[in-house]
C-alpha cells in the first residue's frame, strides 16, 4: 500500500470488535464473569511506540457491547507483563468489609524475574503495593506474562508463567494469592523451536462425552511470526500430563493474526470463551490505522470433541450473542451445479456468512473491495485445506503482511463456512468448528462485490448485514 493511500484510510472504528481510541490495543490479559457482567482487562500503549503501557479495563452485559472504564497506569514503568485477578472471596486479605480487591501481577526482571503485586478498592482507580517486596522470585531470568486461575479440586490459585526461551511454562500454587510454591513445569520439547510468549490454561468441556472434562494449555509463540497453540491432558493442581506427542503441533488459529489468546473465567462448567488480539506482532505497529491501532476478535465458544482415534480436537463457534448484531437477512437454497454464482443481496463492510458448498473440485469465494483488492478464499478439494489470499498489492502495509494462509479440513464433498466480516477483519470457522482462520486486512473501500466461482459447484447458505455499533 503506498503512502498516499495509506494517508487517505479512513480513522473509522471497526464496527463491532472491542478497541481503544488513542491507544494501541495489545492482547487480553484478564477476562471474567463476575455477578453476571462480563470484565475485560487488555493490555494498551499509546500510539507512539515507548509510549507507557496502561490496562484498559472494559465491562459487558452481552460480550458485544463494551463500555471502556478510565485506563488502568501499570506501575512501575519497567513492568513487562501482567494480569489482573478478582479477589472476590478476599483470600489474600487485602479486602476491607465488602469491597473485594482486584489485585494486579506484573513481572520486573532484576537479575531473576520477580512477581510483584498490587491491590485496588476502588476497581483500579486508585493502587496499593501488596507487599515491599516480590511475591514470587523465580530464581532465573526470562520468565514474563503471569496467568492465574482458580483450581477447585486442589482449592488453591495456580499462577501459569512463560520461559519463552526454554519454550516451557512454570507451574506456582498458592492458597492466599501471595505467597507461592513452585510445583511443576511443562514444555521444553526438542520439537519447539518458536518462543512461549503467553499461556492459559482451563478446563474444557467435551461435546460427545458427557460429564468428561479435559484441559486445555494454550500458548502463544513467536517464532518468524506470532501464532498460537494447545495441548490437551489432565491436570491435578500440580501436574498437567499432556495425551498426545509434543511435536504434534495443534493449532488454535490458522490465521497470522490471533495472538494472547485468553479464556473466561467463572464461566465454566457452563460455558468456555476465549478471545485475543486481531494482529501480529511482526507488524503490529506498522498498522495504517489512524487515532487507534489494534483491535480484538470476536468472542468464541470453544470445547473439545472427541474424535474416531480417541484425540481431542478443539472446535469453536462465534459467541451466539453476535447474532443480537444481524439486521438484514437473505436466504438462498441449494443452487444447481455451477461455474459461478452471485447472489443478489445488499452488501456491507459488516457482514456475515453461513455457507454451504458441495464440490468435488472446490471453488473460490471473493470478496472484492475495488481497485484490484480481495481476499479470496480457497477450497481445495484435492489438498482437503482451504486457503486465504490476502496477497493483493494494495492490501500491504508491511513486507510481512502479504501472505497465503492455509488451514486443513475434513477431506470430502461437503464444506460449511461461517464468516464475519467487519471493516477491518475476516474471520473464518469452517468444518463444522474444527477450523478457525483470523485475518485482518485495510482495503480503501468498502466491500463492493461477493462471488462464488469454481469448476463445478453447488452453494446454499444464509447471509446477514450486522450493525455497527
Amino acid at each position: 500500500m503506498s503512502k498516499n493511500k495509506s494517508e487517505n484510510l479512513s480513522s473509522a472504528l471497526p464496527g463491532f470488535h472491542l478497541t481503544n481510541v488513542n491507544y494501541h490495543t495489545l492482547h487480553p490479559t484478564g477476562f471474567y464473569l463476575i455477578k453476571g457482567q462480563y470484565h475485560l482487562f487488555t493490555k494498551v500503549h499509546g500510539l507512539n511506540t515507548n509510549d507507557f503501557s496502561f490496562i484498559q479495563h472494559s465491562i459487558s452485559q452481552d460480550l458485544v457491547k463494551w463500555s471502556n472504564q478510565e485506563p488502568i497506569q501499570v506501575v512501575p514503568e519497567r513492568a513487562n507483563a501482567s494480569t489482573l485477578v478478582f479477589d472476590t472471596k478476599n483470600v489474600s486479605g487485602l479486602g476491607i468489609g465488602s469491597k473485594s480487591p482486584l489485585l494486579l501481577f506484573y513481572t520486573l526482571t532484576q537479575g531473576s524475574t520477580q512477581v510483584y503485586c498490587q491491590f485496588s478498592l476502588d476497581g483500579g482507580l486508585k493502587w496499593n503495593q501488596a507487599n515491599k517486596n516480590a511475591v514470587l522470585d523465580i530464581k532465573r531470568g526470562g520468565g514474563k506474562t503471569p496467568y492465574i486461575f482458580y483450581h477447585d479440586a486442589s482449592a488453591r490459585w495456580i499462577m501459569v508463567i512463560t520461559m519463552p526461551s526454554d519454550f516451557k511454562v512454570l507451574f506456582y500454587s498458592s492458597k492466599n494469592l501471595l505467597k507461592w510454591e513452585q510445583v511443576n513445569d511443562f514444555g521444553g520439547h526438542p520439537s519447539f523451536k518458536e518462543k512461549w510468549e503467553t499461556a492459559s490454561l482451563c478446563p474444557c468441556l467435551i461435546t460427545n462425552v458427557p460429564g468428561k472434562i479435559k484441559w486445555i494449555l494454550m500458548v502463544t509463540t513467536k517464532g518468524e511470526f506470532s501464532a498460537c497453540r494447545y495441548f490437551v491432558g489432565e491436570f491435578d493442581g500440580k501436574y498437567f500430563l499432556c495425551d498426545h506427542a509434543l511435536d504434534s503441533v495443534l493449532k488454535v488459529d490458522h490465521g497470522k493474526d490471533f495472538y494472547g489468546v485468553q479464556p473466561g473465567q467463572g464461566l465454566f462448567p457452563k460455558r468456555n470463551i476465549l478471545i485475543a488480539t486481531a494482529e501480529n506482532t511482526n507488524y503490529e505497529e506498522q498498522m495504517p490505522s489512524k487515532g487507534w491501532k489494534g483491535f480484538l476478535t470476536s468472542p468464541r465458544d470453544f470445547f473439545l470433541n472427541k474424535e474416531a482415534d480417541g484425540s481431542f480436537k478443539l472446535s469453536q463457534q462465534f459467541a451466539q450473542e453476535l447474532q443480537t448484531l444481524r439486521t438484514k437477512h437473505y436466504t438462498f437454497p441449494k443452487s444447481g451445479i455451477t461455474t459461478e454464482l452471485e447472489w443478489d443481496f445488499e452488501l456491507s463492510s459488516y457482514m456475515e456468512f453461513d455457507l454451504k458448498l458441495d464440490s468435488n473440485k472446490g471453488c473460490n469465494l471473493e470478496f472484492d473491495f475495488g481497485n484490484k483488492t480481495k481476499l479470496i478464499l480457497t477450497w481445495d478439494v484435492v489438498k482437503h485445506q482451504i486457503l486465504l489470499d490476502r496477497t493483493a498489492k494494495t492490501f500491504a502495509f508491511h513486507p510481512d503482511f502479504n501472505s497465503l494462509e492455509t488451514a486443513n479440513v475434513t477431506p470430502g464433498h461437503l464444506l460449511n463456512l461461517h464468516i464475519v466480516l467487519d471493516k477491518y477483519s475476516i474471520e473464518v470457522i469452517a468444518d463444522h468448528g474444527r477450523v478457525t482462520l483470523s485475518s485482518i486486512f485495510f482495503a480503501l473501500n468498502d466491500l463492493q462485490r461477493f462471488r462464488i466461482i469454481g469448476k463445478q459447484f453447488a452453494a446454499s447458505g444464509d447471509i446477514w448485514i450486522l450493525k455497527s455499533l
